[in-house]
């Protein structure tokens, strides 16, 4: 039923806008845990893929110069949206993924692929289709996608200097098929003439 979405629409687009009015009460609770499960730290360089990431989804901009991403930097409180909290099971923004970027909660790149998309599903599952948040979260959804596929293809972002990039291994690949073959096959290139 989206009926009785449309209304909360704008609420939850004021209620983002106002940062700082709660005092962060609610937010204390769950820290302690966290804390006390130190992870061991990630390899440096997915520390900083991870954290490129990130910033490319938040510094997205679309044709007007609007960035998408400030909707999700910091979701509403349980006090100025209630229902968004009973509805959605797993709540997520932008400030959480960076912690977690920072705490080692994130093992692999895919673990931070989830998270992003569970962000952008709860837009969507809580927002009118059609709304501007609904629209965002699909944009940046395809945003994410692209930068990480570039990511892990080698084409873009911090990659290990020692690391071939793909067209490098598949040159590679070549050189050894060349050099495995058996001596057999080998015997057909002509010996060099030898005048006398």
């Amino acid at each position: 039923g989206g009926g009785v979405v449309i209304g909360l629409i704008r609420k939850a687009v004021v209620s983002t806008q106002s940062t700082g009015g709660g005092k962060g009460t609610g937010s204390k609770r769950g820290r302690p845990s966290v804390a006390a499960e130190k992870l061991p730290p990630n390899d440096p360089l997915l520390t900083k893929q991870m954290k490129w990431l990130w910033e490319q989804v938040v510094n997205y901009e679309d044709p007007e110069e609007r960035k998408l991403s400030e909707m999700f930097m910091k979701l509403p409180s349980k006090k100025e949206l209630p229902d968004y909290y009973q509805l959605i099971k797993k709540p997520i923004d932008l400030k959480k993924i960076k912690q977690g970027i920072s705490q080692h909660r994130y093992r692999s790149l895919a673990d931070l692929a989830e998270d992003f998309y569970l962000m952008f599903r709860n837009a969507q599952e809580y927002n009118v289709e059609g709304s501007q948040i609904f629209l965002d979260s699909v944009a940046l959804l395809s945003v994410f996608t692209q930068i990480n596929e570039s990511l892990q293809k080698g084409s873009s972002g911090p990659q290990d200097p020692d690391k071939p990039t793909p067209e490098a291994q598949q040159h590679q690949q070549i050189q050894h098929q060349l050099l495995s073959q058996p001596p057999g096959q080998q015997s057909h290139i002509p010996a060099p003439m030898v005048l006398e």
